[in-house]
């Protein structure tokens, strides 16, 4: 009997990024090899968005957003959750100014492999 579905709960914690990108690369390759769904818990965001299809995000529990990694990566509630607005007393001028900053500081965190607190994403494929 073959698996249908792989759990895997942080698996690139504790490597370096050669590391975290060889086994991205494993976990695509078993995914595909096997043609078997994939549940993954990972902090680690560039890890999430290489592999993932459909990218599932909590905070503290709750879930903010559901979608293709592209589209969790510019949604305003997870830049939010994730990164802050940088000055949220100010007005709104300046959250809109924060808001294009944190959408770029967003992107430079799924690429840098940046770990946000409580961050918990789940990749499903069919």
């Amino acid at each position: 009997m073959e698996p249908s579905v792989l759990l895997l709960d942080e698996p690139v914690a504790g490597m370096n990024s050669d590391e975290s990108a060889q086994m991205a690369t494993a976990i695509a390759s078993v995914r595909d090899t096997l043609g078997i769904s994939v549940v993954l818990v990972e902090h680690d965001m560039g890890v999430v968005m290489q592999i993932s299809d459909r990218v599932t995000v909590l905070d503290f529990g709750r879930l903010i957003a559901d979608g293709p990694p592209t589209q969790i990566q510019n949604d305003p509630e997870v830049i939010r959750a994730y990164l802050g607005s940088g000055d949220d007393a100010a007005g709104d001028d300046a959250a809109d100014d924060d808001a294009a900053d944190d959408a770029a500081a967003a992107d430079d965190a799924a690429s840098s492999g940046a770990r946000p607190p409580g961050a918990h994403t789940k990749e499903t494929t069919a």
